[in-house]
């Protein structure tokens, strides 16, 4: 079980990985052992089908300003894993999330007899933190996972209405969520979700053939210094 990592850009934490099997996995922890973040070889951009091939990113929001050290090994899928090896990660970008909800949940209701839009019961916060030069642009993306209960998928997704009150699907799909312009170097955290108004924001969008129950899932968040084409 061999890898290899070629390479760190220090602005985005992008690593270019080879392995020789394409049934191993790599992973990322903390020092502590807490997980980072796991990646499967898929391949590459120019030659897709070809096997132990990564290009990953570390998860920012996931490491701390400064040095990082990052336990990385790889296991295969009989459970067999390679020895440790640890990484320093220094993050030094000036762009990171600030606060982000831990939790959202939406207000319950009856199965809708037509397709209806569910309220969050909380306020959202994401939080953008830029101490970069004025002018710096900024883009926070979001992809929600399906969500389920114990039995069922949810009939219906995430989404959200943008100001032009046009609905974008965020099951499986990074959707643009929010962006900005860093304009006054004594404010250096905006909050995307302040200028949300009532039809404004993520919603839960059910259908009427759904099965009452309590439904799960998970939003990624993303925060990019350029727009993606």
């Amino acid at each position: 079980m061999t890898g290899m990592i070629l390479g760190t850009d220090q602005n985005d934490f992008d690593r270019d990985v080879i392995l020789k099997n394409n049934a191993l996995t790599i992973h990322f922890a903390h020092a502590d052992g807490t997980p980072i973040a796991s990646y499967k070889a898929n391949g590459s951009v120019n030659e897709p089908d070809k096997a132990g091939y990564f290009h990953l990113k570390l998860p920012t929001e996931s490491l701390k300003q400064g040095p990082n050290d990052v336990k990385v090994w790889v296991s295969d899928q009989h459970g067999q894993r390679s020895n440790i090896d640890t990484l320093t990660v220094n993050v030094n970008s000036g762009l990171m999330f600030g606060q982000i909800n831990a939790q959202m949940r939406f207000r319950s209701n009856t199965i809708p007899q037509s397709e209806r839009l569910l309220s969050p019961t909380d306020q959202w916060q994401i939080e953008v933190h830029d101490t970069r030069p004025v002018a710096s642009k900024w883009y926070v993306y979001a992809t929600a996972t399906k969500m389920k209960s114990a039995q069922h998928s949810l009939i219906g997704d995430l989404v959200y209405i943008d100001a032009a009150g046009q609905k974008h699907v965020m099951t499986n799909q990074e959707t643009l969520v929010g962006h900005g312009t860093h304009t006054n170097p004594n404010q250096q955290t905006t909050n995307i979700a302040a200028t949300w108004q009532a039809r404004q924001g993520i919603f839960l969008d059910v259908q009427p053939e759904l099965y009452a129950g309590s439904y799960h899932g998970k939003v990624n968040w993303s925060l990019q210094d350029t727009p993606q084409s």
